[in-house]
């Protein structure tokens, strides 16, 4: 079996948990490095990403044989986290549950409700509350139109993006709009928008934030039964 079929059918033993893979390797964001029956490294230059899943430690170890240094990756063996930590000098950053919205009906929401690409100009008000990306990671994202806020009758109540690999995330609503189901609007736009785009929306949700879990749930999000991991060797900011 060649390595394009060995990590084809690697995704569809666990095709919620490997969705990052999947949407990277189909999208022709990252390439195959080594692929066996049951483990496959593949790289995504853009990210300085590496993207590993294995069915267990042993043939994790075999695709891993020759690569030696990782800045960033994802690992979906959370009984290996522990080695790559060590042979990489990589910090356990993220463990997440992978989340996707796999029906094909848009969600209903207000017409009163709707979302539009942030401007430049609102770059300031956006570093002021999202602590995890740094400016210049907050200024791509709205350059490479990303990030959009999110508006109820013309205000702006909040924020809402894409990471740089295609997962949701970014999700802020301002002090004065809370309470008021603006996360679950705002996050059913965002999801509205990439159907109408022909894309999966998906996301990664870190393992202990219980109250994101919930929303996806409420929202109609699908929850992977086993967990990923980001591993970097510096801090990891989210791009």
């Amino acid at each position: 079996m060649n390595p394009k079929l060995k990590v084809e059918n690697l995704i569809r033993q666990k095709p919620l948990e490997r969705l990052t893979y999947s949407e990277q390797y189909s999208k022709g964001l990252a390439s195959i490095i080594r692929a066996t029956d049951d483990a496959a490294l593949m790289y995504a230059e853009y990210m300085h990403l590496h993207l590993l899943m294995a069915n267990n430690d042993e043939a994790a170890l075999s695709v891993l044989k020759g690569t030696d240094d990782i800045e960033l990756i994802i690992s979906d063996l959370p009984s290996f986290d522990s080695k790559l930590k060590d042979m990489y000098s990589l910090k356990l950053a993220l463990p997440c549950y992978t989340v996707a919205y796999l029906k094909k009906e848009p969600i209903i929401v207000p017409d009163y409700m709707y979302i539009s690409p942030i401007s430049i100009n609102q770059l300031d008000i956006i570093d002021k509350y999202y602590t995890l990306m740094t400016a210049e990671g907050i200024k791509n994202a709205i350059l490479s139109g990303r990030l959009y806020g999110g508006y109820m009758n013309g205000e702006w109540v909040g924020f809402i993006g894409l990471h740089k690999e295609g997962t949701m995330g970014m999700l802020h609503i301002f002090e004065k709009y809370r309470r008021r189901g603006m996360g679950y609007t705002l996050e059913a736009l965002l999801i509205n928008r990439l159907l109408e785009l022909g894309e999966i929306p998906y996301g990664h949700v870190v393992k202990n934030n219980q109250a994101s879990l919930m929303l996806q749930k409420r929202i109609g999000m699908e929850k992977s039964k086993g967990t990923i991991s980001w591993l970097s060797k510096g801090e990891l900011w989210m791009a």
